[in-house]
């Protein structure tokens, strides 16, 4: 079976606007299908020092299947990597 995530970049990082903008990932998570399958995700892409870090939790992600990754380094890169490739990635 094939797996797909839905990532939606988000440029504005204050608190409000995270929480404001999860709305989304989870429309995207619920309601979004390709060949009938829904996404394994749907993560928030934010510019680091975002305002809402229990949202970045690989935890978080996993048990709710939405989420954020915060990125300002090319090493916050891996945090994307690891959820779309990652054996334990979020089912």
């Amino acid at each position: 079976m094939r797996k797909w995530h839905v990532l939606d970049a988000k440029y504005r990082t204050g608190r409000s606007n995270v929480l404001e903008a999860m709305a989304s990932a989870h429309i995207y998570r619920d309601a979004l299908r390709w060949n009938g399958h829904r996404p394994e995700s749907a993560v928030l892409l934010v510019p680091r020092a975002g305002d809402a870090e229990w949202l970045e939790r690989p935890e978080f992600i996993e048990r709710h299947r939405v989420g954020v990754c915060a990125l300002g380094a090319e090493a916050d890169l891996q945090v994307v990597t690891d959820l779309l490739f990652a054996d334990t990635a979020v089912r």
